[in-house]
């Protein structure tokens, strides 16, 4: 299930620009998950409508026959601790204590607009959210399942078994996917001020 989307180069078209740890998840998923059961997409921008963006960013999705997860990347250090119900956590760096806006209420988004765009009838389980901080010292997250490192999101990946999807189901999943994905720079740009004014918000609320 090779992905063989291709990004055109234009001054309208976005050019990625990808932080250094999304791009050392991008590298553990490709060297680690086996390229014949596993295509990994990156940086997917997908149609929202969860009501507070236009559009969610997705750092990684991973397609397979066992199951499709939706991948949201920090780079926060330190000890990072909360509840995975909760809206903000607490990062402790350098004996400082500051708050963060919950990825995985971030991922929650990315996940209904996956869905939405590969269409929930097609789907015959949930879609698998997973956070991953590979900077992080630890993480204390009560009641979360899916929060780790890079080391942990794999393993939790290939933990998912039987297969329940046909490699045709994927290769059309794939497909909508690459379909909808908004490559328009302005556009993404945008998101971003989007994005950072609603964490803004959130934390300081």
């Amino acid at each position: 299930m090779k992905n063989k989307h291709q990004i055109e180069i234009d001054s309208q078209i976005f050019i990625p620009n990808v932080d250094p740890e999304e791009l050392f998840v991008k590298s553990k998923l490709a060297k680690y998950l086996n390229p014949n059961e596993y295509t990994i997409l990156n940086d997917i921008m997908l149609p929202s409508d969860n009501g507070n963006t236009k559009n969610s960013q997705i750092d990684h999705i991973v397609i397979s026959r066992y199951g499709i997860f939706c991948i949201e990347t920090k780079s926060d250090a330190g000890m990072i601790s909360g509840d995975s119900h909760g809206k903000t956590w607490i990062k402790d760096l350098y004996g400082k204590q500051y708050q963060m806006y919950s990825p995985i209420r971030q991922n929650y988004g990315h996940v209904k607009a996956l869905e939405k765009t590969i269409g929930a009838k097609r789907l015959r389980t949930d879609i698998i959210s997973l956070v991953i901080l590979p900077s992080a010292e630890k993480t204390l997250i009560i009641g979360a399942d899916g929060v780790g490192n890079d080391c942990y999101a794999i393993e939790k990946i290939e933990s998912y078994k039987p297969q329940i999807y046909s490699s045709v189901e994927c290769h059309e999943f794939i497909d909508r996917i690459n379909g909808a994905n908004i490559l328009d720079k302005p556009t993404r740009t945008e998101h971003k001020r989007e994005v950072d004014s609603l964490i803004a918000d959130s934390i300081l609320k």
